[in-house]
């Protein structure tokens, strides 16, 4: 999605007023919050392995 947000966002590729309006607002309203999630996962991804960790490490994995 990322790869094709930042195509779209070239007036080579796309231009008029509606590419005008996804280029200053919708593309970047979008590619933050894509950030954010992806951002949100990887935390929770991290906070899954130590609780696993931490499981096996306590003998749960027996």
């Amino acid at each position: 999605m990322d790869t094709q947000g930042q195509k779209l966002s070239q007036p080579d590729v796309w231009d008029g007023p509606l590419a005008a309006t996804f280029r200053s607002s919708t593309w970047p309203e979008t590619k933050a919050a894509l950030d954010k999630a992806k951002q949100e996962l990887d935390d929770l991804r991290g906070q899954l392995e130590k609780i696993s960790t931490n499981i096996f490490s306590a003998g749960g994995g027996s």
